[in-house]
């Protein structure tokens, strides 16, 4: 059902041969007498069922007369299309009726279904009154106009009884043809509807619709109700995307791009099946696509090309069925054929020289059967397994270009079973290991191409029972690993190739569960670089799909890192579950930084306070950090050599370099026993999010200060900035928007407004 027809049965109810309506008398002119049939003209009409003079009960108040019914009476709007035939746009019900002097009012119970006022603006030999119909089934005021004959003049308008706001408006129009329409406009928050039709509420003529800006979203043709001729549909833009043209047999269907360029063209028949051929195009305007239908179901064969006109796939097809698919390289050589039968399906595909690349066939459930292949470019069969109704049987063999196999992997009933071996291009033994049911089972051992041996060991139900031992190239021992039932368990040593040892681990498994305990690592020279002790840091081996991956969970409860003489470099220590104790020392032994980290998302995080010190032991910076490593505040102080360099000579630093020169600042020189003198403090504050900066002198005088905001690595002046000479006297003062843009610029001489 169409949108007008849904709101057509939900509205217009059609009466035939409805009975003549009974009018409550208008004293202003009396009813006339109807027009002959030959001079007949479609109009709207109020019916009200009942006169005063039926009710069952009336009483004269000093202001105004009431008449009482025993039963519900029928008030309607009749649309008179013929002259004895009227259909109801709205209709409600009264049991009772007071008249105000010129105004009458119908009740319901308590509640007021309709109004009739005279009007007073209407010119005395045209006297009309103002109606106000109450639609409680739609949840609508109708309101209109009616003359002495109860017959509607002018517009007719629909508002809701609820929000108040208009839905719709009834139209009445004479074509230039003589013909008389009724234009029916629906008004929603993102649509708006024209519809032209009789006065039965049947379409004849053109329908539109428009959006919440008034821009056409559709325009249709219409003649009695039945959607025949043109309709086209438009984007938000009012850009054609889609025209029919209807006839009584079907459509013409296109679609468009929204650059103009026609996108498809089809036909439909009267059962909205698609026939004859559908045909697509690119954006381009290039062909893209024919397709032949029959009934609504694909039927023969359909030509796909590439856009620039070459065929790319020719596929065929029994009233919908696919039976075969032929696709094409650019240059025109076969790239895949498929072929459809009761059996199942045959995929072959070839690479662009027309080398065959790929052979399968699969049954009708879809499953692998038979040989499956691959091939080299250079025509070399590359892999094969042979299937039974999808599950692998027989050997999984592979090949490398040269002809060589490189792989043979035995399989019973789609599990791997048996000994799997792998080679190098060579042809020398690179793996053999036997596999049982996938898992790997036994002792296994794998080599260089040069047939030496570079790994062993030995598994229990894909689980290693056995140190894992590989070797360099050279026979020297690279890595060895003890294992207990799929653990590594023991001390496990890796080597570098000369013998030297590179990393000595110590692991243990309590409750089935594999730990790291501690672990060491030395350069080539044999000096110890690093130290970790762990107390809870989970190993193992995380086994999927036959697959081993090894994993490492935790962090060591100490860290310890070393100069080459042994002096410690950094230490790293637990305090809590997530907080660690950071400090860096000097080769003397001199503490150069001191901080916390915590464990956030796995990875370390700078918080809390952190200190820095020249290598003579004076303080050289220090910050405060929050829990999520944002920076809040951070203090930088003189040395006593850049105090004695700035105290003689001035200092002027550009603003956006003002970080850049404080780091600059901490070359270590002489020892200083007196305090530190501060020269930069930086400080968050958490209502405006902005940073207040200050620049001091040597002398202890303020050299600038301002507002910075961080935006990203960048960063810039916000609000008043201002900069000092060393007896704290202004020199510069310039204002900034929120967005960093200067606005004036002021020294001892002048002002500059720059915005």
């Amino acid at each position: 059902m169409s949108l007008f027809r849904a709101f057509k049965a939900k509205l217009f109810n059609t009466k035939e041969k409805s009975c003549a309506h009974q009018d409550i008398p208008l004293k202003t002119s009396p009813n006339p007498t109807p027009l002959p049939s030959s001079t007949f003209k479609p109009y709207f009409s109020l019916a009200i069922q009942a006169t005063p003079a039926q009710a069952t009960h009336s009483e004269t108040h000093e202001e105004f007369t009431r008449h009482d019914f025993d039963s519900p009476q029928t008030i309607e709007l009749l649309g008179w299309e013929r002259e004895h035939e009227s259909c109801t746009f709205h209709e409600t019900q009264f049991d009772r009726i007071e008249i105000h002097g010129p105004v009458q009012d119908f009740y319901l119970g308590q509640d007021k279904t309709c109004s009739l006022a005279l009007d007073s603006d209407a010119a005395t030999t045209q006297a009309r009154w103002q109606v106000a119909l109450v639609n409680p089934q739609e949840l609508v005021i109708c309101r209109f106009y009616i003359d002495a004959r109860y017959r509607v003049q002018g517009d007719m308008q629909d508002f809701g009884s609820l929000t108040g706001k208009l839905q719709r408006t009834f139209h009445q129009i004479e074509t230039e043809q003589g013909q008389n329409l009724l234009r029916i406009v629906t008004q929603s928050p993102n649509l708006t509807q024209a519809v032209d039709c009789n006065y039965f509420g049947e379409r004849n003529g053109i329908t539109r619709q428009f959006n919440a800006l008034g821009v056409l979203q559709f325009e249709g043709h219409f003649i009695e109700e039945q959607q025949l001729g043109r309709q086209t549909w438009y984007d938000n833009e009012g850009k054609i995307n889609q025209v029919e043209e209807r006839h009584a047999e079907g459509m013409l269907l296109t679609r468009y791009y929204s650059n103009g360029q026609i996108k498809e063209t089809a036909e439909k028949d009267s059962e909205d099946n698609y026939i004859n051929q559908l045909t697509r195009y690119y954006e381009s305007g290039a062909l893209w696509l024919i397709r032949p239908m029959q009934a609504g179901k694909i039927h023969g064969t359909e030509h796909i090309y590439y856009e620039d006109g070459k065929l790319q796939a020719e596929l065929s097809y029994d009233m919908g069925e696919l039976v075969n698919e032929l696709w094409y390289h650019t240059n025109g050589n076969l790239k895949q054929e498929v072929h459809l039968d009761a059996a199942g399906k045959s995929l072959e595909t070839y690479y662009e020289d027309g080398q065959l690349a790929w052979r399968e066939r699969l049954n009708p459930q879809g499953l692998n059967c038979g040989l499956r292949q691959e091939w080299h470019p250079n025509g070399v069969l590359a892999n094969q397994l042979n299937f039974v109704d999808g599950v692998a049987h027989g050997n999984s063999e592979k090949w490398y270009p040269n002809g060589q196999l490189e792989q043979c992997i035995p399989f019973e009933n789609g599990h791997e079973q048996g000994l799997a071996t792998w080679y190098h291009e060579n042809g020398q033994l690179s793996l053999e290991i036997y596999l049982e049911k996938g898992l790997r089972e036994g002792l296994f051992r794998s080599y260089y191409a040069s047939g030496v041996l570079s790994a062993e060991g030995q598994y229990q139900r894909n689980l290693s029972v056995a140190p894992f031992i590989e070797y360099y190239e050279n026979q020297q021992i690279q890595m060895y690993l003890p294992h207990t039932q799929g653990n590594r368990d023991g001390t496990a040593r890796w080597f570098y190739e000369d013998g030297t040892i590179k990393t000595i681990a110590e692991y243990f498994v309590r409750d089935g569960q594999g730990y790291l305990k501690e672990s060491s690592s030395y350069n080539q020279q044999g000096v110890l670089e690093s130290f970790e002790s762990h107390s809870n840091t989970r190993c193992g081996y995380l086994l999927e799909d036959n697959q081993r991956e090894y994993y490492q969970t935790g962090h060591p409860d100490t860290r310890i890192e070393y100069y080459e003489d042994g002096a410690i470099r950094w230490l790293l220590t637990r305090l809590d579950e997530n907080l660690f104790s950071s400090k860096a020392f000097s080769k003397q032994g001199e503490l150069l930084e001191s901080g916390f980290v915590k464990v956030i998302d796995n990875d370390y995080q700078d918080v809390g306070h952190w200190q820095r010190f020249t290598p003579q032991g004076q303080l050289q910076r220090e910050a405060w950090l929050s829990d999520d490593g944002k920076l809040n505040e951070t203090r930088h102080y003189f040395d006593a050599a850049e105090q004695q360099q700035t105290m003689a000579a001035e200092t002027k630093v550009d603003d956006n370099n003002i970080v850049e020169a404080m780091a600059k600042s901490n070359d270590t020189q002489e020892p200083q026993t007196s305090a530190p003198i501060l020269s930069y403090h930086l400080k968050f504050d958490p209502d405006s999010q902005l940073y207040a900066m200050k620049r001091y002198h040597p002398n202890r005088q303020i050299a600038e200060e301002g507002n910075l905001h961080f935006r990203g690595q960048e960063h810039f002046w916000v609000g008043i900035h201002n900069q000092y000479d060393k007896q704290g006297r202004l020199e510069l003062s310039e204002t900034y928007t929120m967005n960093g843009e200067p606005i004036e610029h002021t020294t001892e001489s002048n002002t500059i407004r720059l915005n």
